[in-house]
């Protein structure tokens, strides 16, 4: 919106510098000058905001915000996070075993900081998901996808597999709709928790392990949305469980 107005400003002043001119030329006129003047001062002044609205990023100028080409590359730590985050990993199927694991670990905002780190290439990802802290490799795995190559399977937190679509919602919004495989990796829930010391109320487990396995393959388990939030200078992963009963939460990520 902001651009196509400053194209439409730009146009009407370009026209009016041209009908100057034409009268100067024509008229022979002095007064005419001073206008011109400040037809071509405000065609600079209109450049000139338009570039506010940009940074420099890798060495090409890029629309702020903008997450194409390699805008979410670099290593990206969490500091906070927003909404009931054990609601929406209890929603998408998260054991109760490894919910609590995280929960202790204030979901990776806090002292067991949760890391995620892309390169980036264009519409080529990869992200190393990991916690910082002593004898989390457990909870670690990368991803990698191509933006708008349809539904491709990955492998994420102790090896279950999944179907992602990622697409460009806009040029500054990667989405990515998460979806159940066909089937899906034996034991990876156990893998989480090293030892698995820890038991788990087995009413809950049960029906956890009973809404898991109800789900068709292709079902859609939640929508996760990574975009710039300016105010914060914060890459946000918005994760939307809402199609699996859960809420909205946000993570909130600076580069480190």
């Amino acid at each position: 919106m902001a651009s196509s107005q400053f194209a439409m400003t730009r146009r009407l002043l370009r026209f009016a510098l041209l009908v100057l001119a034409v009268a100067s030329w024509n008229l022979g006129v002095s007064f005419v000058a001073a206008p011109v003047r400040s037809v071509a001062m405000g065609i600079r002044a209109v450049n000139f905001q338009q570039n506010l609205l940009c940074r420099e990023r890798g060495g090409v100028l890029r629309r702020a915000g903008s997450l194409g080409g390699n805008g979410l590359s670099g290593r990206w730590g969490c500091y906070k996070t927003e909404g009931d985050i054990d609601a929406y990993w209890k929603a998408t199927g998260l054991p109760w075993l490894a919910r609590k694991g995280l929960q202790l670990m204030d979901w990776g905002a806090g002292k067991n900081q949760n890391v995620r780190e892309f390169t980036q290439s264009g519409d080529d990802i990869k992200m190393e998901y990991s916690f910082v802290g002593p004898g989390l490799g457990g909870l670690g795995f990368t991803e990698t996808y191509t933006v708008g190559k349809g539904v491709q399977e990955i492998t994420r937190m102790g090896g279950a597999k999944i179907l992602v679509d990622p697409t460009w919602e806009s040029e500054s919004t990667l989405r990515v709709t998460n979806m159940n495989p066909a089937k899906q990796t034996e034991g990876w829930a156990k893998s989480l928790v090293s030892g698995g010391k820890v038991d788990a109320p087995a009413g809950e487990d049960a029906a956890a392990a009973e809404s898991s396995g109800s789900k068709e393959s292709g079902a859609v388990i939640d929508v996760h949305r990574f975009y710039m939030d300016e105010a914060e200078n914060a890459l946000v992963l918005e994760a939307d469980s809402t199609g699996s009963g859960g809420p909205v939460v946000k993570w909130f990520l600076r580069k480190s």
